[in-house]
């Protein structure tokens, strides 16, 4: 009973710890994330200092680069990428 316990409570682990990754992936394995960063910290100080307006159209072009898994790997591309 205690090794079926142990080996339950393993597989449940390894399962929980795997589940869903490729839909992770995407999001985990971003080349360069500067400019989603400097999104965010804009974001961050247009809060603290009141323009809530700003706030508003940097959050939304987040929810869009977001949005777009072309315009994610676009965004996240490192500078000295070339075709």
């Amino acid at each position: 009973a205690i090794y079926f316990t142990v080996v339950y409570t393993i597989g449940r682990f390894l399962r929980l710890v795997f589940q869903d990754s490729s839909k992770r992936m995407i999001y985990e394995e971003l080349p360069d994330t500067t400019l989603l960063l400097d999104l965010c910290s804009g974001i961050y100080i247009a809060r603290i200092q009141g323009f809530l307006e700003m706030e508003y159209k940097l959050y939304y072009q987040l929810v869009q680069i977001y949005r777009s898994p072309e315009l994610l790997l676009d965004v996240s591309r490192p500078p000295d990428f070339h075709f």
